[in-house]
């Protein structure tokens, strides 16, 4: 029963990826979405252009590294034979 398992940290690092690879275009469409709904006043207060793109690289090491954490941890399992 490996492939449901591996679903999660493969989940985790492609999203990492994409939040690594649209770090500029993610945070332009929350902004967007937020003025819509909030007004421009909540989005300028929510999102600092400045720093919102590194804090999507963050986030995007940080699921990369947790994915990869799983995963390896899954093949030990699978390895050792308790799947």
């Amino acid at each position: 029963m490996m492939f449901p398992a591996i679903l999660l940290p493969a989940g985790l690092i492609v999203v990492g990826i994409l939040l690594i690879l649209t770090r500029r275009q993610f945070p332009r469409l929350i902004r967007e979405g937020l003025t819509k709904f909030f007004g421009p006043a909540v989005a300028e207060e929510a999102t600092d252009p400045r720093t919102t793109p590194i804090s999507m690289v963050v986030v995007g090491i940080c699921s990369i590294a947790f994915g990869a954490f799983n995963l390896v941890e899954l093949l030990v399992r699978v390895s050792q034979g308790g799947a």
